[in-house]
């Protein structure tokens, strides 16, 4: 599923940007191929003929209200760390600026916009699956999250 994989992709550049050992990059980069893997062998199980434009498109199919109040738990918890992370780059900006390394505050900039842009997607995604009844909590969580980032790239400019 679409959605299955743009979480995956979501928490490998979360480690991947963040690794602080090549022990834990060789690793997200095995779950990468690991991801890759997958879509592969989807692409080849595709028919050549007589196939859907919703499996194409790798459309998600909705979920059950239990898997909705699972995913939205850890949906929280993933929105509460991008809100720490936030809180904790506003606050090492001047650090980091100060660093003699180049322009550290571009590179964060660079990091924190294409995760933002990967949490959108995995956001459009988790909304297009969530139960209905589920919809006002996803679109509150989501708030948060996006509201953490435009906060930190307003700092870093």
């Amino acid at each position: 599923m679409k959605f299955q994989s743009a979480f995956i992709f979501l928490l490998s550049f979360a480690s991947v940007s963040l690794a602080a050992t090549v022990a834990v990059v060789v690793s997200d980069i095995n779950n990468l191929k690991a991801g890759v893997t997958v879509l592969t062998s989807r692409v080849k199980a595709f028919p050549n003929t007589g196939g859907k434009l919703q499996d194409a498109l790798g459309v998600p199919t909705p979920i059950s209200e239990a898997d909705g109040v699972t995913l939205l738990v850890a949906i929280r918890a993933l929105a509460s760390a991008i809100v720490d992370c936030s809180k904790a780059l506003i606050a090492k900006h001047a650090a980091f600026a100060a660093l003699a390394l180049g322009n550290i505050p571009s590179v964060v900039r660079v990091d924190l916009v294409n995760l933002s842009r990967a949490t959108t997607g995995f956001e459009d995604q988790f909304t297009l699956v969530i139960p209905t009844d589920q919809k006002p909590d996803a679109a509150q969580v989501r708030t948060e999250a996006d509201d953490a980032f435009k906060a930190a790239l307003a700092v870093y400019v």
